[in-house]
């Protein structure tokens, strides 16, 4: 699905509404100039979460989400995706959501990885702003780490590195006078 709505050859590329959305947001945000392919698949991944997530619901706890749509009286989904674009044209561009993107991007790349484990790794990619580290063992969110400079993805520790960490401080604390 990605690959179809980045690809301009696509025969429905400009009628895409992740295309159309994507420029939406972009002329609410005054954004100067077209985006380059790279910008374009990020907001384009972007809007494919909020779409996923925040229109449709899935994979979160979702009486959140259907309490906010209820209150704006507000069922249809593509209403809901026009109303987040006009709304909240940001949200596109910057903020988790965005760094979820970025995740996708990592994962997509690498090979066997386009799976549901995918929006599980999204979704956990988000821990990283908020915990000092994020310790995994999943090579994925190693990549991230090494492939997408951002201060919060730096804090991803593997498993393996934690490890080895503990090994040479229990090896300095045996060695330590008592």
């Amino acid at each position: 699905m990605i690959d179809t709505i980045c690809n301009k050859e696509y025969k429905n590329y400009e009628f895409d509404p992740f295309h159309l959305g994507m420029e939406t947001a972009l002329k609410k945000l005054k954004y100067p100039n077209p985006p380059d392919e790279k910008t374009e698949r990020d907001i384009k991944i972007s809007l494919t979460l909020i779409f996923f997530t925040l229109c449709v619901g899935f994979e979160l706890h979702n009486q959140i989400i259907e309490d906010f749509w209820e209150e704006l009286k507000i069922e249809d989904v593509f209403e809901r995706f026009d109303y987040l674009i006009e709304k909240y044209p940001t949200v596109i561009i910057k903020g988790p959501l965005s760094e979820m993107a970025q995740t996708a991007i990592v994962q997509l790349s690498m090979h066997k990885s386009k799976s549901r484990g995918l929006v599980h790794d999204c979704f956990h990619s988000v821990y990283c702003y908020y915990a000092n580290n994020f310790i995994t063992g999943d090579a994925h969110f190693k990549s991230l780490r090494e492939t997408t400079k951002h201060p919060a993805f730096e804090r991803i520790i593997m498993v393996e590195e934690a490890e080895r960490i503990w090994a040479k401080t229990k090896k300095k604390l045996t060695k330590a006078p008592t």
